[in-house]
């Protein structure tokens, strides 16, 4: 357990852990890819397939 002792102590270790999820742990429903990489990789797609 995690114990913090001021709000912006709180806010800090939030931001962490949401650049963590988003930025660098893999997710296994993506393919194992992190949000951030999925993300990008359908932006990608799109044009590609509005092109065929």
């Amino acid at each position: 357990m995690q114990y913090f002792r001021t709000l912006p102590e709180i806010r800090g270790s939030a931001d962490a852990w949401l650049v963590d999820y988003n930025e660098v742990r893999p997710h296994s429903s993506l393919s194992d890819l992190t949000p951030t990489e999925f993300a990008a990789a359908q932006h990608q797609l799109i044009p590609q397939l509005l092109m065929d």
